[in-house]
């Protein structure tokens, strides 16, 4: 059965780009400094593995998406665009180097010469070099002991903590199915796809895909 968003969820929403907001300060901080984002992608080479609140504020904005396409530039252009978007991410589940933690050597299904959902992207996408540390291929300029510089505090925390309650909040009153991680091209298709197809979906792909 197709997952549904409801009328508090979509509020829900709201209160995510709220907590997001506060990582895009901390980014626009960092772009001031020599360790800002270099924007190779690399990092982008990954099959993400997030919880089902964020896919299903992927799959939401992407209908919104469609719908503002759908009145500036006609069904047609929508439809070819809204059907790329499940192409791709469909594509992604016969990914055969995937694993479980999200190694692969593809990149995700949402780039293409660069995010294609930057505004709504992951929290993980959003953290990774602002308050992680960054992996040996980022090509970031790294300070004297050969690391990058990053935000710590207690305000990330706070932030961190926001994020972890908010998940839980969007899970509440649910089955257990939506307070998950589960890999992120299934669960956004969980949110787009007729129940039908997701069962042809999970009939035709490697089940390490659905074992969360």
């Amino acid at each position: 059965m197709r997952r549904s968003v409801t009328t508090k969820d979509i509020a829900n929403f709201a209160k995510l780009d709220m907590i997001y907001n506060q990582v895009r300060v901390i980014e626009a901080k960092q772009n001031e400094t020599k360790f800002k984002c270099l924007g190779s992608g690399e990092c982008c080479k990954i099959g993400l593995v997030i919880h089902m609140a964020e896919c299903a504020n992927i799959a939401f904005k992407l209908r919104q998406q469609y719908y503002l396409y759908l009145e500036d530039k006609g069904r047609i252009f929508a439809e070819k665009w809204m059907n790329e978007v499940v192409s791709d991410l469909t594509t992604a589940m016969y990914d055969k180097d995937w694993e479980a933690g999200g190694e692969t050597t593809r990149h995700c299904a949402f780039y293409k010469g660069g995010c294609t959902v930057y505004g709504y992207r992951p929290m993980v996408c959003r953290t990774f070099g602002t308050i992680t540390t960054v992996d040996n291929y980022c090509p970031r300029i790294r300070n004297a002991n050969g690391a990058i510089e990053y935000f710590t505090g207690d305000a990330i925390i706070n932030t961190i903590k926001m994020f972890q309650n908010y998940l839980k909040d969007f899970s509440e009153g649910k089955d257990e199915g939506y307070d998950m991680v589960v890999y992120m091209p299934l669960g956004v298709l969980s949110f787009l796809l007729e129940s039908e197809e997701l069962i042809e979906l999970e009939d035709t792909t490697d089940k390490k895909f659905w074992n969360g």
